[in-house]
């Protein structure tokens, strides 16, 4: 056998090998339900600790320290549904620019814990993707503490949110499998 047979013969056993340990571990949860936000998402930390304890790395390479001290201690999170054609005639409200159609109910201390973790969580990002696409937000998310406050733009077509702080804009795609059936059902409920 020369040498170009052997490191084929090496590549396609490593692939048997990988296929394999792939298929056992997927057949180990083959008919469970698992939770929408799974346990291996942290938990948000109340005021003690630090935002790098919060927030999964990447998170905080992401969005920066500044923005998730805010979401880490977020007294209020208010809720809008807005239009991002920005050609709503009637408004007498904006967000970002953006004009609001209506204003949702504030966000329970339950479901501020749920959003508090879904941004920590890197599962809640696809940063490894990247989208062409502008955001055209329907729903905002306004979260406030004291005279500070972050603005979420929430794009459900294209799974996209951009995340507003003092002047700073950033964004990126919504994890489809952990993200976003959390957030449609958490912004949903904050509209009916």
């Amino acid at each position: 056998m020369d040498k170009y047979m052997k490191q084929n013969l090496m590549v396609i056993i490593w692939m048997i090998f990988c296929t394999g340990i792939g298929l056992s571990c997927s057949s180990c949860h083959a008919g469970e339900r698992q939770p929408i936000i799974k346990d291996t998402m942290k938990p948000p930390e109340t005021n003690s600790g630090s935002t790098a304890m919060f927030a999964d790395e990447q998170v905080v390479k992401f969005l920066g320290a500044e923005q998730l001290e805010l979401i880490r201690n977020v007294e209020n999170v208010e809720a809008y549904q807005v239009d991002w054609t920005k050609n709503f005639a009637k408004a007498t409200l904006f967000v970002q620019g953006f004009p609001v159609i209506a204003k949702g109910r504030n966000l329970s201390g339950d479901q501020t814990a749920i959003l508090k973790r879904m941004i920590a969580s890197e599962k809640s990002y696809e940063f490894q993707w990247s989208k062409r696409t502008r955001v055209r937000p329907s729903y905002m998310l306004r979260l406030i503490r004291g005279e500070d406050q972050l603005d979420i733009a929430i794009d459900f077509n294209s799974k996209q949110w951009t995340f507003f702080y003092k002047g700073n804009i950033v964004e990126e795609d919504i994890s489809e499998n952990s993200a976003m059936p959390v957030l449609k059902k958490l912004v949903d409920s904050l509209f009916r």
